[in-house]
C-alpha cells in the first residue's frame, strides 16, 4: 500500500507525464485502471480460504503419510516374522 506521500508523488509524476508527452499517455491509456486508494488485492474474498486450504491439504497429506508409514512398518515386521518362522536352526547336541 502506498502512503499518502507516495501517492501524491505518483500523482505528480502522472500529471507531469500527461503534460510532457500526451502522445505516450494516449498510447498507454488514461491510467485509471489503478485500484482506488484504500483497496488492495488482499481484500479479495478468498484471502483467508487460501491458507485454510493449504493447511488442510498439508494435514491430510501428513495423515496419509503417517498411516502409510505405519502400514509399511507393520508389513515389514510381518515379513520378518514370516521369514524367521521358515528358518530352521539345527543345534548339535553335544555331550557335556
Amino acid at each position: 500500500m502506498l502512503s499518502n506521500h507516495e501517492r501524491n508523488l505518483l500523482d505528480e509524476v502522472e500529471r507531469r507525464l500527461r503534460s510532457d508527452d500526451p502522445a505516450f499517455v494516449a498510447r498507454l491509456g488514461d491510467g485509471q485502471q489503478r485500484l482506488p486508494a484504500g483497496r488492495h488485492c488482499a481484500d479479495a474474498p478468498f484471502r483467508l480460504s487460501c491458507p485454510v486450504v493449504v493447511l488442510g491439504v498439508l494435514a491430510v497429506g501428513l495423515l496419509v503419510l503417517g498411516v502409510a508409514a505405519h502400514a509399511v512398518l507393520v508389513a515389514a515386521l510381518a515379513a520378518a516374522v514370516g521369514w524367521l518362522s521358515t528358518v530352521h536352526i539345527e543345534v548339535e547336541e553335544g555331550t557335556s
